[in-house]
């Protein structure tokens, strides 16, 4: 699965220069969304077409992370001052977000 990680991260300059940032976000969320309804909607039998959609899954992961963060650095800029605050922010609220969704998932047991 790192495999197309690695090449999401990799084509994504060149999606850029064929579209715009805020549409290859939008490409990867879709990727993301429609391989999370396959998952969704998988049963026992079909069990074949997990990797595949895994695969587009991470495709799309891989894209949404690595132009959320350039976004980001859009945003800041060449202000230094407020770099260090925004990405502070942003790693901040990463961690709470992910902490209180594998809350969730694994219960309050």
């Amino acid at each position: 699965m790192y495999i197309f990680s690695v090449a999401g991260s990799s084509s994504i300059n060149y999606i850029v220069n064929k579209t715009s940032r805020k549409i290859t976000y939008a490409l990867g969320a879709i990727m993301v969304f429609i391989s999370s309804i396959i998952l969704f909607i998988l049963n026992n039998e079909s069990y074949m077409w997990v990797f595949p959609t895994v695969a587009i899954s991470g495709f799309g992961q891989a894209i949404c992370m690595n132009t959320g963060i350039n976004m980001i650095s859009e945003v800041i800029g060449v202000s230094g001052n407020s770099g260090a605050f925004v990405f502070g922010m942003y790693s901040l609220l990463d961690k709470f977000s992910n902490g209180f969704l594998i809350f969730m998932i694994l219960g309050s047991d």
